[in-house]
């Protein structure tokens, strides 16, 4: 059974109707914040972006996401950041992917991170990857409390969302 608040539930169905799934495993921040997924280096990813992007995210519109292929990804994704134009913030983005990437990583300096911006859509979608899976404390925190894509699919056809 999948239990979640409110405002949750609407950024999980616009994302599943908007076809913004970045990665198979998934945990919002209302989850590490209010949860029992307590994890003191994901709240310092996440308020650093805060910080540095004041406006933008809240504990209800940021997730941190997992997709193993031939390589391993971490997304760290802001559904509501409310610019057209990110060039402006691109120093900002640097700084904040600099960071995450040594938090994530035990070899952060062979892990790469790309950045996926769709204005209309006002998701910011941080890719951090790299050939060798991501820090202990990650893998435990998704394994332990993430959430599948599939199972909110599932779900959302369930109860019809629009």
């Amino acid at each position: 059974m999948i239990i979640m608040n409110e405002e949750i539930m609407r950024e999980i169905r616009y994302l599943v109707r908007c076809n913004l799934t970045f990665g198979e495993i998934f945990l919002f921040y209302d989850e590490i914040y209010n949860g029992k997924a307590n994890s003191i280096y994901a709240k310092q990813i996440f308020n650093l972006f805060e910080k540095l992007f004041e406006d933008h995210p809240s504990i209800y519109n940021t997730y941190l996401a997992y997709e193993h292929n031939s390589v391993h990804s971490v997304y760290f994704v802001c559904t509501h950041f409310e610019d057209n134009c990110i060039e402006e913030y691109m120093p900002s983005i640097m700084v904040f992917s600099k960071f995450a990437k040594e938090l994530l990583f035990d070899d952060w300096e062979q892990a790469s991170s790309y950045i996926a911006h769709l204005g209309d859509d006002e998701v910011l979608a941080i890719e951090f990857l790299s050939c060798k899976k991501p820090s202990r404390w990650f893998m435990k925190l998704i394994k332990n409390h993430g959430y599948r894509w599939d199972e909110f699919r599932r779900w959302r056809d369930e109860v019809r969302v629009p």
